[in-house]
């Protein structure tokens, strides 16, 4: 159960860890995703991860993402932190932020704010041993 392991422990809200086969987040192109609950200060944040068959599919899912961030939110912004490429999604009122770490599609839904979205999905990529 790969996404059991590769979720991180430390803040993890008990019980909140949830499998999606297809559809996660009513997303049709997220599929075989974890998502899971995590208290970040006085928030509780989202975080998924979607394991893919190949690094190509993966880039894939990250560029519909993209697409559906465009369509139905306010707009994307491609950031990099310390090395790490990662894309902010306005979605009006909340944010989105979405990165790939070789097969894996990982990163935090529906955050009040964006540098807690940003900081949450860096330090997820960071800690992420699957690829």
């Amino acid at each position: 159960v790969w996404g059991l392991h590769a979720l991180p422990q430390a803040d993890l809200v008990p019980e909140s860890v949830q499998y999606f086969l297809v559809y996660a987040m009513n997303l049709d192109f997220m599929r075989n995703t974890y998502m899971a609950q995590y208290t970040k200060g006085d928030a509780i944040v989202t975080i998924f991860l979607s394991q893919r068959e190949s690094q190509e599919i993966a880039g894939a899912t990250v560029a519909k993402y993209i697409e559906y961030a465009n369509t139905y939110g306010e707009g994307v912004k491609r950031l990099t932190v310390d090395g790490v490429e990662l894309i902010s999604c306005d979605m009006t009122g909340s944010y989105d932020v979405v990165f790939q770490k070789g097969n894996l599609v990982g990163g935090v839904s529906a955050v009040e704010e964006e540098n807690p979205a940003i900081q949450t999905a860096f330090d997820l990529w960071r800690q992420l041993h699957y690829e």
